[in-house]
C-alpha cells in the first residue's frame, strides 16, 4: 500500500511541477513587463524576455520585413500581375460610374478636395505648365535640325507653297513701292545716294529733286517685280533660305527668334482658348457621360500601363525613401506588449495549453521513474 502511495504521490508532485513550469515558462515570455527591483536590487529575469528584447526584436522584423517580405521584387511581382492589373481597372471604371452620377459641378468637386481654384489661377497654371512643355521639348530636341523634326510630308508639301509664297510676298511690296510711303522712301534713298556721289550726282540730285527721282525710278522697280524673271529669282531665294532653314537646329533657332517672351505669349494664348469658365460651371456627370466611353477603353487602361511601368521601374527607388525597416522597427517598439500578449495567446492558446499539458505529462513520468529507483534503492 505504502508502495502505491509513494507511486502516486511522486507522479502527481511531478505532473504539477512539470505543469507549473512550463506556464510559468510561457507567462515570462511576456510578464513581467517592467523591471522588478527588491529595494535597490534587480529581480533576475525581469522584465519579461520579449519586454526586454523589444528594440532588439524590432530590429531584427525590420530586416526580415524588408530583406525577406516586401522586397522589390515580390512588389514589382505583384504590380505586374494581370489580375492586379484588372482589379485596378475594375476600381478605377466604379470610382468614373460614381462620378457619373455626381450632380456637382467641377468647381464645386474642387472645392471638395480643397483645390477652389478660379479660372484666373487655373488659367495661369495652364500656361505655366504649357510653357513648361515647350521648353522640355526645346531642351529635348535642341540638337535636331528641322529637316529631322518636320514630317517629310510637310516638307514636301512646303516646297509646293514656295511659288504662292514668292507671289504673295512680290505683291506685297510692289503693294508697298506703289503707295505715297514707298515713293517717298525711294525718293528719301536715291537723293540720299546721289548727294553723296560726287558733283554729278549732286547736280542730277538737284535738277530732279525727291519727287522726280521717285518719279522716274518708282515704275521701274514696280515693272521689274512684275516680270517673270524677277518672280524665278524671288522662288531662288526662297528655296535657297528654307533649305538653309532646314539644316539649322532647334537650339539655334531658338537663340534667334523664341525668346522668352514669345514663349509666354503662346502659352497665354494657348491657355486662353481653353473655355475654362465654362468648363468650371460644367456639371461632372455631363462631362463623365459624354466622354465615358472613350475614359474605360482608352484613358484608363493606358493610365494603368504607365503607373505600371513607372512603378516597375522605380519601385526599389520608391522602397528605399519610404524607409520600410526603420517604420516597422518604430512601430514594434512602440507597441504596447499587453496587446501582443493578447494577440499571441489570442492566436496560440490552445497550442500554449497543450505544452503545459505536456509538460505535466513529462513530469508525472519523471515522478514515477524517479518513485521507482526510490522504492529500488530502499
Amino acid at each position: 500500500m505504502n508502495i502505491w502511495i509513494t507511486f502516486l504521490f511522486m507522479i502527481m508532485i511531478g505532473a504539477v511541477i512539470g505543469g507549473m513550469t512550463n506556464s510559468l515558462a510561457i507567462r515570462m515570455l511576456f510578464r513581467p513587463y517592467k523591471p522588478k527591483y527588491i529595494g535597490s536590487v534587480k529581480i533576475p529575469f525581469t522584465p519579461g524576455l520579449i519586454p526586454k528584447r523589444q528594440s532588439e526584436l524590432a530590429r531584427q522584423m525590420g530586416n526580415t520585413v524588408v530583406k525577406h517580405l516586401l522586397t522589390p521584387e515580390g512588389m514589382n511581382r505583384k504590380i505586374q500581375n494581370p489580375q492586379f492589373y484588372q482589379q485596378v481597372i475594375s476600381w478605377l471604371k466604379q470610382e468614373i460610374e460614381h462620378l457619373g452620377m455626381n450632380d456637382k459641378t467641377v468647381q464645386d468637386l474642387l472645392q471638395q478636395v480643397n483645390l477652389g481654384l478660379s479660372e484666373k489661377e487655373l488659367r495661369k497654371s495652364s500656361a505655366s505648365f504649357i510653357k513648361k512643355q515647350i521648353n522640355q521639348w526645346l531642351r529635348a530636341n535642341e540638337h535636331q535640325t528641322f529637316r529631322t523634326l518636320l514630317p517629310a510630308d510637310v516638307l514636301k508639301k512646303s516646297e509646293k507653297y514656295i511659288p504662292e509664297f514668292s507671289t504673295y510676298l512680290r505683291d506685297k511690296v510692289d503693294q508697298y513701292i506703289s503707295s505715297d510711303q514707298g515713293r517717298q522712301k525711294i525718293g528719301r534713298m536715291a537723293e540720299g545716294y546721289l548727294g553723296g556721289s560726287g558733283f554729278f550726282g549732286n547736280m542730277v540730285s538737284s535738277f530732279l529733286g525727291e519727287e522726280g527721282l521717285a518719279d522716274r525710278i518708282q515704275p521701274a522697280i514696280s515693272q521689274y517685280l512684275k516680270s517673270e524673271d524677277a518672280h524665278q529669282m524671288l522662288i531662288g531665294l526662297i528655296k535657297q533660305e528654307w533649305e538653309k532653314l532646314q539644316d539649322k537646329d532647334v537650339q539655334e533657332m531658338e537663340s534667334y527668334f523664341i525668346t522668352d517672351r514669345l514663349k509666354s505669349d503662346i502659352a497665354d494664348k494657348l491657355a486662353g482658348m481653353v473655355p475654362l469658365n465654362e468648363l468650371l460651371h460644367t456639371r461632372v456627370k455631363t462631362i463623365v457621360t459624354q466622354y465615358q466611353d472613350v475614359i474605360e477603353t482608352r484613358v484608363i487602361p493606358h493610365l494603368v500601363t504607365m503607373l505600371q511601368n513607372y512603378l516597375g521601374k522605380n519601385i526599389e527607388w520608391l522602397m528605399s525613401r519610404l524607409h520600410l525597416q526603420e517604420l516597422v522597427k518604430d512601430e514594434v517598439e512602440n507597441f504596447e506588449v499587453h496587446r501582443l500578449e493578447s494577440m499571441v495567446l489570442g492566436i496560440s492558446r490552445r497550442e500554449l495549453k497543450m505544452i503545459t499539458y505536456l509538460g505535466a505529462v513529462l513530469g508525472g513520468v519523471i515522478g514515477f521513474i524517479q518513485a521507482i529507483i526510490v522504492i529500488v534503492l530502499t
